[in-house]
């Protein structure tokens, strides 16, 4: 990775979410990476590991759920068909 590049997330929280589609027998996955740039976000806001997580993540989850809840599959041929 190049360290001290302009612009360079002092961390990135990542948001996964699995949806299995269980009739096709395979799942999808929706990764959200958040990268927290120092002066873009308020540090006191953060502390994942008290459930505290700031603004961007906060918004990430509001993406996370209208991308779960929008999710359409218009070509069910992506996927293999029968046993």
């Amino acid at each position: 990775m190049f360290r001290g590049r302009a612009n360079e997330p002092e961390f990135v929280g990542i948001l996964l979410t699995m949806i299995r589609l269980v009739e096709q027998k395979t799942d999808l996955i929706i990764a959200i990476n958040v990268p927290h740039v120092a002066g873009t976000y308020d540090e006191a806001e953060v502390d994942l590991a008290g459930g505290k997580y700031g603004k961007l993540i906060e918004a990430a989850m509001g993406l996370r759920e209208k991308v779960v809840e929008t999710l359409e599959i218009r070509d069910w041929g992506l996927f293999v068909q029968g046993d």
